[in-house]
C-alpha cells in the first residue's frame, strides 16, 4: 500500500512540473511585440519625373532713339604760330602719350659684367703681336755683380714655328742652358717642349701634350716627377714668357706704356704651372756694354704669394727691337744672377 501512494506522489510532481513549465512559456510568449503593420497597398505613392518648363519667350529689344546731331559750334579764329620747341622725346614717352596709356617705370641697367683675366696675347690681341725675327744675342754675365762667363740668347723662327736657347756657364756649377721649342697660334708663342738643365744634373723637360690625351685633352707633363697639369690657353714656360713679352711690345707698345699695367701669365717649369702677374713699373736707362745706355721699359713679376721673396725683373729697350736689355733675378737668400746685353753674334 505504501508503495503505490509513493508512486502517485511521483506523477503528481511530474505533473505539476508540467504545468510550471507551460505556465512559463505562455508568459515569455506574452512579451514578444506585435507582429508589424502590412503596408496598404492603396497607399504606396509612384514618382514620375516632370518635364522641364518651357523658356520664356525672349524679350525684343527696341533700338534706342538717336538724338539729332548738335549744330557745329562757330571755329575761333586760330591764335598765332608759335616757334616750336626741339625737343628729343623718348620713344617710350611718345608711345605713351599716343596710346593714352600710363608709361611703365623704366628698368634700371644690369651691373656690368665682371671683367675676366685672360692671359697677355689671347686672340682679341692677336693683332698686337707681332714675332720678333731671328736673332742671336750675347750677353755679360754676374752673380752677385762679379762678371762670368758670357751668355747667349738664341731666337730663330720661321713664322709658324719657334725655337729659343739660353745658355751660360757659372765657375764650379757648370753649364746651364734652357730650351724652349714650339708654334705659334692665335695667342702668340705656344710652347710645345721646355727644357732645362742646371750643372750636371740631367736635362729635365715639360712637354706640352696639345689635344692628345685621352678623351681629346690637353696637359703638360714633367719628367722630373712624372706629375702633369691642365694645359690651358696662352700657357708659356718660364722663357718663353719673355720672348711672349716682347711680340707683344712689338705689336701695340702704347697698350703697355703707363706704369702699373699689368700682364697676366700662366707659366711652367718642369715641376708646376703658376699663375704670375708681370707689372710695367716705368721707363729707365740701363748701361749696356761698350759704356752706352738704352731707354728701356722696367718689368716686374709681382710676388706669388704673401712669402714670395725670389725677385724676377726684365728691362726691354725699343732700340734693341723690344729684346731684353736686362734680365735680373734675386733669390730669397740674396743671391743675385743678371744679364745685361753685350752684342750680336
Amino acid at each position: 500500500m505504501a508503495r503505490r501512494w509513493r508512486t502517485a506522489g511521483r506523477w503528481a510532481l511530474v505533473a505539476a512540473a508540467v504545468i510550471a513549465l507551460h505556465l512559463l512559456v505562455l508568459g515569455w510568449l506574452g512579451r514578444l511585440p506585435a507582429p508589424a503593420r502590412i503596408l496598404d497597398a492603396a497607399r504606396i505613392v509612384e514618382a514620375h519625373l516632370l518635364s522641364p518648363p518651357a523658356p520664356p519667350a525672349p524679350v525684343k529689344m527696341t533700338p534706342p532713339h538717336k538724338p539729332a546731331a548738335p549744330r557745329e559750334a562757330a571755329k575761333p579764329a586760330p591764335a598765332p604760330e608759335q616757334p616750336a620747341v626741339a625737343t628729343a622725346p623718348s620713344g617710350t614717352d611718345t608711345a605713351a602719350s599716343e596710346s593714352g596709356e600710363p608709361q611703365a617705370a623704366s628698368v634700371p641697367p644690369a651691373p656690368p659684367a665682371p671683367a675676366i683675366v685672360r692671359p697677355a696675347g689671347a686672340p682679341d690681341d692677336a693683332a698686337h703681336f707681332a714675332l720678333p725675327p731671328s736673332t742671336a744675342l750675347r750677353y755679360d754675365t754676374y752673380v752677385n755683380g762679379i762678371r762670368n762667363q758670357n751668355g747667349t740668347l738664341r731666337w730663330t723662327t720661321d713664322g709658324k714655328q719657334y725655337a729659343m736657347e739660353v745658355e751660360t756657364s757659372i765657375p764650379f756649377l757648370g753649364r746651364y742652358a734652357f730650351q724652349s721649342t714650339g708654334h705659334i697660334d692665335a695667342y702668340g708663342l705656344a710652347p710645345d717642349r721646355y727644357t732645362e738643365i742646371r750643372g750636371r744634373r740631367g736635362p729635365a723637360t715639360a712637354t706640352f701634350e696639345r689635344g692628345t690625351r685621352p678623351g681629346g685633352t690637353s696637359a703638360v707633363t714633367f719628367s722630373r716627377n712624372g706629375g702633369s697639369v691642365p694645359l690651358t690657353p696662352g700657357m708659356q714656360d718660364r722663357f718663353s714668357v719673355f720672348m711672349q713679352m716682347v711680340g707683344l711690345l712689338r705689336g701695340a707698345a702704347q697698350r703697355y706704356a703707363t706704369p702699373g699695367d699689368t700682364l697676366p701669365f700662366q707659366v711652367v717649369d718642369t715641376r708646376d704651372a703658376e699663375a704670375i702677374r708681370v707689372q710695367f713699373v716705368g721707363e729707365e736707362s740701363v748701361a749696356v756694354a761698350g759704356g752706352r745706355n738704352v731707354q728701356a721699359r722696367h718689368f716686374v713679376r709681382l710676388p706669388r704669394h704673401a712669402d714670395d721673396r725670389r725677385v724676377v725683373e726684365v728691362w726691354l729697350a725699343e732700340s734693341l727691337g723690344w729684346m731684353p736689355a736686362r734680365l735680373r733675378q734675386t733669390e730669397p737668400n740674396g743671391l743675385q744672377f743678371e744679364l745685361v746685353w753685350q752684342g750680336r753674334e
